[in-house]
């Protein structure tokens, strides 16, 4: 889009010096106003899209259309804020990550008050994720969680993280920092 837009700064200036520059000057103001909505539209459709998926099943998919996607959660929002909160109570089953998903700022109450039964966070990637209190927090049904993707070495908030989890009884830390 840069390159024509050069080029059709010097057909302006030309048509400007043999024309008059008053009509020039409305032509490029037209081009520059397609050039710029060009350019928005262009690079949305470069960005990767999110995509979260409950099946039939009660499986919550997280994910997103290209190769790595990122949250970036702004921790002064509640747990309401999340996408999925809305309809966590049809989310009975498994919450897993599609493709890698990389996580950025405060996650906490991620998945609050969830009716999920597991949760792989294979392919949830926390290195840049400085909180996660509350991440399951009463998640009462929650029986096995996959933390294996999972890195806590910024993380400087974890309280909270399996409250009320009542049906959760062992988890695999030994990945944590």
């Amino acid at each position: 889009g840069q390159v024509v837009f050069g080029f059709n700064i010097i057909i302006y200036g030309t048509a400007g010096l043999l024309f008059g520059w008053d009509r020039a000057m409305y032509s490029l103001m037209t081009y520059f106003l397609s050039f710029k909505v060009i350019d928005m539209v262009e690079e949305g459709m470069e960005q990767a899209k999110s995509v979260m998926i409950i099946t039939d099943d009660g499986d919550l998919l997280i994910g997103n259309t290209s190769a790595v996607q990122t949250f970036t959660y702004n921790a002064s929002r509640s747990e309401t804020s999340w996408p999925w909160y809305t309809y966590r109570a049809n989310v009975t089953g498994e919450v897993r990550f599609v493709n890698t998903v990389n996580g950025n700022g405060s996650h906490g109450y991620m998945f609050y008050a969830m009716d999920m039964t597991s949760a792989d966070l294979s392919d949830f990637r926390t290195d840049n994720v400085e909180d996660m209190r509350g991440l399951f927090a009463q998640c009462d049904s929650l029986t096995t969680v996959d933390l294996t993707g999972v890195t806590t070495a910024n993380v400087t908030a974890m309280n909270n993280m399996f409250d009320g989890c009542s049906a959760l009884t062992a988890v695999d830390v030994s990945g944590f920092d």
